[in-house]
């Protein structure tokens, strides 16, 4: 009986050692690298989600961009029209004369570049006199001409008079402007 005994007690300790060494086996073999591909999926599939999030917002945003664009492009149709074309350049020296005409003001073009455009855009230097209210008037209806101006510097002064120096009725506006051009 006790070798019986024995013999049950080993077949029993070589029955446990076989279902621990298979279960063993089974964990080691079978469920670590299951569990480290379930990770490496869930790795994957994050750095995926976060590229396709990337490349939708692009997209968005490559659509809200195209949008803008047609709306700049609606926006600027009328643009051409305000800009100087190379070629009239006597259209606009009239214009300005007739302008100090209206405005009853003595204009002088002291400098320009009409004869030899640069950066597409002209540059004035006008010397204007006349009485306050008429220069105001003068600048009033050059911002209102159909063209885009810029005013790169206004200075005015009053002229005195040496004779009766209380009398500042005449004043003096310097304009240097800058027109865009087109070809």
């Amino acid at each position: 009986m006790i070798n019986m005994r024995l013999n049950l007690e080993k077949r029993t300790l070589l029955i446990v050692s076989a279902f621990s060494l298979t279960a063993s086996l089974i964990i080691f073999a079978i469920i670590l690298p299951t569990v480290n591909y379930i990770n490496k999926l869930n790795t994957d599939t994050a750095d995926l989600r976060n590229y396709l999030e990337k490349k939708y917002e692009k997209t968005i945003r490559l659509r809200t961009s195209v949008e803008d664009i047609q709306n700049i492009k609606q926006a600027t149709t009328d643009y051409p029209q305000y800009i100087f074309n190379t070629g009239n350049e006597l259209k606009l020296i009239t214009t300005f004369e007739n302008l100090a005409q209206k405005n009853k003001v003595d204009q002088k073009i002291e400098n320009s570049n009409l004869d030899r455009i640069t950066n597409q855009r002209i540059t004035l230097n006008l010397n204007i006199n006349g009485s306050y209210n008429n220069i105001l008037n003068y600048l009033a209806d050059l911002e209102n001409l159909n063209y885009f101006i810029i005013v790169e510097q206004l200075q005015m002064s009053p002229l005195v008079d040496r004779f009766n120096p209380t009398s500042t009725t005449t004043v003096n506006l310097h304009l240097n402007l800058s027109l865009y051009a087109s070809q």
